[in-house]
């Protein structure tokens, strides 16, 4: 006898049919949000990039620096007598004021000319170095970096011929 298989064909048409359709829909791709690009903040600029006055911590750093080089100056007998008959408040506004334009400051140094001011008090190449070293030393105690420490020494050390007197051996 035959059998009538058509609704069961119907059936299986149908189930192939909609496990087709069920795998068609989990193969499509699923629709995923595209991530925006993440933007970072602008990375802080090296510090050899920024002038050396900020990297001294500005005004303020250097104000700090040239109060501590005072302090070693007056307890160091190489370089105190230099300072016997000068006017610290003076030395100091025009010292920071100094160092602030040298380093890339705001400031306008209006100490006059080096020569000119240096030459009166016959200083040598000891008492050059001693007041290097007093500076250094106030650099250490502020924790200043070792390349700005040595770039303001080089800043400062190109005064030596301003600074030490000749002796009579010309200008």
């Amino acid at each position: 006898m035959y059998k009538n298989t058509t609704p069961v064909r119907i059936a299986v048409f149908i189930f192939a049919l909609t496990l087709a359709i069920s795998g068609c829909e989990s193969e499509k791709p699923a629709v995923t949000e595209v991530p925006k690009p993440t933007v970072a903040p602008p990375a802080p600029a090296p510090a050899a990039s920024r002038p050396l006055f900020e990297r001294l911590g500005g005004q303020e750093g250097l104000t700090a620096i040239v109060d501590g080089l005072m302090s070693n100056i007056g307890a160091d007998p190489r370089t105190r007598p230099y300072f016997t008959n000068v006017d610290l408040r003076r030395f100091k506004t025009k010292m920071v004021e100094y160092l602030c334009e040298q380093t890339g400051g705001p400031c306008k140094y209006t100490g006059g000319e080096m020569k000119a001011r240096h030459e009166p008090h016959q200083i040598g190449d000891a008492e050059f170095d001693a007041f290097m070293e007093d500076l250094t030393k106030s650099l250490d105690n502020k924790q200043v970096a070792p390349s700005d420490k040595d770039e303001l020494l080089g800043i400062l050390g190109k005064l030596r011929p301003d600074v030490v007197a000749t002796y009579g051996a010309g200008p």
